[in-house]
């Protein structure tokens, strides 16, 4: 049952991360990839490094680099699915012909 436990949690950090890695690629224009990791990775690490001096809970490394993995993959699927990542240009460009 440990794993279970141990598997699910690793599972919400890396969808949680990875969501908000998503969102803000969206709301800077599918722009910056490395930087909106290291920012969702620094909040990771922030959100562990608080909770070792918050009573009743604990830092996991683990938890922080499946919060960081969350992120990256996120951030890769995105950077693949859409075809105009990171050149607002050319979904213009793409979205004008023949209209």
């Amino acid at each position: 049952m440990q794993i279970v436990t141990f598997t699910w949690d690793k599972a919400v950090h890396f969808l949680f991360f990875g969501t908000m890695a998503f969102l803000l690629w969206i709301v800077t224009a599918k722009r910056w990839p490395l930087a909106i990791w290291l920012a969702v990775a620094f909040i990771g690490f922030a959100d562990e490094t608080l909770q070792a001096s918050t009573p009743g809970r604990t830092a996991d490394f683990d938890d922080w680099i499946a919060d960081g993995f969350g992120a990256a993959a996120a951030l890769i699927v995105s950077q693949r699915v859409s075809p105009a990542a990171g050149n607002p240009a050319r979904s213009r460009t793409i979205s004008n012909i023949g209209g």
